[in-house]
């Protein structure tokens, strides 16, 4: 398994897994997708709109490209946060900012997209994409469940207007044909799951919901902070602890989690290989035993 890998890049990509891998994306409404990427990077601090408005969020947004121009002129060096203040998925997912414009060339984008990954899940409707993810991978509902994280309290959200949010889908066209693609692609692949589907789904937000209530206690007030924390409950019976801890994990905090997996199984894979091609042969008693005494083992295809 490989996650957090980065920008998309299929040629990058492809010597580091097996022909048969699933490779699954996550794409959110673009509206949503700009306001969080623009608070949680504080653009309204890097392009220098803080402290010359009381609304930053909304000034951006009558004029986003001259801000943008603006701020690049007297910007030295090249400030790379900037990849992700427009068509940031799109631009995550391998387009070029110099095609954000040319519709033909979204398109082909989008198709090579829907080529080359096997599913693309939304995050408005995170449920059924993960039940759906589930079913074609032959997964179990232990496999799926989850919580969120970072999420903001309301009073840090930016409340849109109507015309602010016609402003961010032109600002971001590309995303928007990423996601409307995408969106209806999933709905069209859930149509094709069967009546008992949508049952499944509500089983499992009811079994997700089950497991946050034994795992998190309930906080009334985070007492100012930007984001809603995770509070392991002092009492979890034994049987779900080890899935409440994991679910407590931020992203860098599980990814490590899962290289130490990684290099665990390696590890193994590579005892049972000199037990077999050299524990029975004298010649190699010496190889043997350094080997099997090396604590560590390189590995070559190592989750990044």
């Amino acid at each position: 398994m490989a996650v957090n890998i980065g920008r998309y890049n299929k040629r990058q990509i492809l010597p580091m897994i097996c022909n048969d891998s699933f490779l699954i994306t996550v794409l959110r409404d673009p509206i949503n997708h700009f306001e969080s990427v623009y608070e949680y990077a504080d653009f309204s601090k890097l392009i220098g709109l803080w402290n010359k408005t009381r609304v930053p969020f909304g000034t951006f947004l009558e004029a986003p490209r001259n801000n943008v121009i603006e701020f690049v002129r007297n910007s030295t060096p090249y400030a790379m946060e900037l990849n992700m203040l427009k068509n940031g998925m799109a631009f995550d997912l391998g387009l070029e900012q110099d095609k954000f414009s040319d519709e033909e060339e979204i398109v082909e984008f989008i198709e090579r997209i829907n080529k080359n990954v096997n599913l693309v899940l939304i995050a408005e409707h995170f449920d059924e994409s993960l039940v759906l993810m589930k079913r074609l991978l032959c997964w179990d509902s232990e496999d799926i469940i989850y919580v969120k994280h970072k999420v903001r309290h309301s009073r840090f959200r930016n409340n849109i207007t109507t015309q602010q949010k016609a402003i961010i889908r032109s600002w971001n066209k590309a995303d928007v044909l990423l996601y409307e693609f995408f969106n209806k692609s999933l709905w069209d692949k859930i149509e094709q799951q069967g009546e008992g589907f949508f049952e499944e789904v509500d089983d499992f937000k009811a079994k997700a919901a089950q497991t946050k209530t034994v795992c998190f206690a309930d906080i009334a007030d985070a007492k100012g902070q930007l984001e809603i924390p995770l509070l392991l409950r002092d009492s979890i019976p034994i049987e779900l602890k080890q899935i409440c801890n994991k679910l407590k994990l931020r992203e860098k905090e599980y990814v490590k989690l899962l290289k130490e997996k990684q290099k665990e199984f390696v590890r193994q894979a590579n005892l049972e290989l000199i037990n077999k091609y050299y524990a029975k042969d004298s010649s190699y008693s010496r190889i043997y035993y350094e080997l099997r005494n090396r604590t560590t083992f390189n590995t070559t295809r190592n989750i990044t």
